[in-house]
């Protein structure tokens, strides 16, 4: 049998540094492990918005192709790129980690082509109170490179 903490008293500082004081009990803070988007067999896209005072953390994209053929899958944040492009032989699998933010109401896109093609996207969602709607923006101008050597 485990040991279960009983709630600390109202006020008590290591509450308010492991969760959200709610009177006579200690409901832990909003952080979540959440699988964002998961599809079998569905070839198009799919999508996930994150809802409005939260920010969400890509950290895994994990994909199995089932059939017999070539499969792919592209994740992309909507409007701003391209995370990771997945190409997949016969019963070939993969594991992505990563840490991509997304921000209020800015959305994950799972495009997949392959008709046993599985994928998962997980990661973190939490409250964001910064309500912020994108990355901070720098203060730095942009520095002026040249194109990398294999750039047309």
């Amino acid at each position: 049998m485990g040991h279960h903490p009983q709630p600390r008293p109202a006020g008590d500082d290591q509450d308010q540094r492991h969760g959200v004081d709610r009177g006579d009990e200690v409901v832990p803070s909003g952080v979540y492990t959440e699988r964002f988007l998961s599809t079998h067999a569905v070839g198009g896209w799919s999508y996930y918005q994150v809802p409005a005072g939260m920010r969400a953390i890509v950290t895994a994209i994990i994909a199995a192709n089932d059939g017999a053929g070539q499969a792919d899958a592209s994740v992309t944040i909507v409007g701003a790129g391209q995370i990771a492009r997945v190409s997949l032989a016969a019963a070939g699998t993969q594991s992505i980690q990563t840490r991509v933010a997304l921000y209020a109401l800015e959305s994950i896109g799972l495009y997949t082509a392959g008709s046993l093609l599985s994928v998962t996207v997980g990661g973190y969602l939490f409250e964001d109170s910064s309500r912020r709607r994108g990355a901070p923006e720098s203060e730095l101008p942009p520095p002026d490179l040249e194109p990398p050597e294999w750039a047309p």
